[in-house]
């Protein structure tokens, strides 16, 4: 597949005969040679094709000669050899790889360079589906972790050749508790908080919303303020004199938002 290799077709004659390839759906290749390589492309999947070489003077019924062409057809994935994806802690995910070559195609999953067997893991499953002259390898997580954050490869190879695909996959959550908070000072009317930058579980945090209400005869107002990320302090003002407050902080990413701390 893929090669430089002409066919030919010749015939004598006089007057000299034109000679012309008629192949699959009657497309028509006029010249006495029939670049395989050229033709590949009109034939992905490498089944059997025939094509009939058709010589002809005026002078006489053409001649006629058929010939039937098989490839071999190394294996190939059909995607980008290297992606990255984003994946929500506790969501189901499926890893494809797109396959087309000549059967028998042998298919390896592994992680972090350690090979996953089809009934050896429990928080995996392994399917290959034939559609037509493609098959789709998969790879299903029924709940992704924390330790899936990893480079997952399909290798896939045949009888001619062999090809790869890694799949960096990324675990991301919402962000923790940003633990400790901590009360700096209070004064009649206001107090200072403060409190521990966090990551964002695999992503920025977008901001921290600090929460304040009246802890006596309750139920009263809840009070919320935006923060920016790079700020971890805050004054707390409008505060009324001897009255008890509680206050919490929690941090958001684009996936979502932590507890309080």
């Amino acid at each position: 597949m893929g090669e430089e290799y002409p066919i030919e077709c010749l015939a004598d004659g006089m007057p000299r005969p034109t000679i012309k390839w008629i192949g699959p759906n009657g497309r028509t290749i006029d010249g006495e040679q029939l670049n395989l390589a050229k033709e590949m492309r009109h034939n992905p999947t490498g089944a059997p094709v025939q094509y009939e070489c058709v010589a002809e003077n005026g002078i006489s019924d053409p001649l006629r000669k058929m010939i039937t062409i098989s490839y071999n057809v190394p294996v190939k994935i059909r995607q980008e050899k290297y992606t990255t994806i984003q994946v929500r802690k506790g969501q189901r995910a499926t890893l494809t790889c797109n396959i087309t070559g000549d059967a028998p195609i042998n298919v390896k999953w592994t992680r972090d360079n350690v090979r996953l067997e089809r009934f050896g893991n429990h928080a995996y499953d392994l399917e290959e589906i034939p559609s037509g002259s493609h098959t789709m390898a998969q790879l299903h997580i029924r709940s992704v972790s924390k330790s899936d954050s990893a480079a997952f490869r399909c290798e896939v190879e045949n009888e001619h050749g062999r090809d790869e695909r890694t799949i960096k996959m990324i675990v991301v959550e919402e962000p923790p508790a940003p633990n400790p908070l901590k009360i700096n000072e209070v004064w009649s009317r206001s107090a200072s908080i403060s409190w521990r930058s966090v990551s964002g579980g695999a992503l920025p945090v977008q901001r921290y919303i600090v929460h304040y209400w009246r802890k006596q005869s309750a139920p009263h107002r809840l009070h919320e303020i935006d923060v920016s990320p790079g700020q971890t302090n805050i004054l707390i003002k409008d505060l009324r004199p001897g009255l008890s407050y509680e206050v919490g902080v929690a941090a958001e990413n684009e996936v979502g938002r932590s507890e309080m701390s």
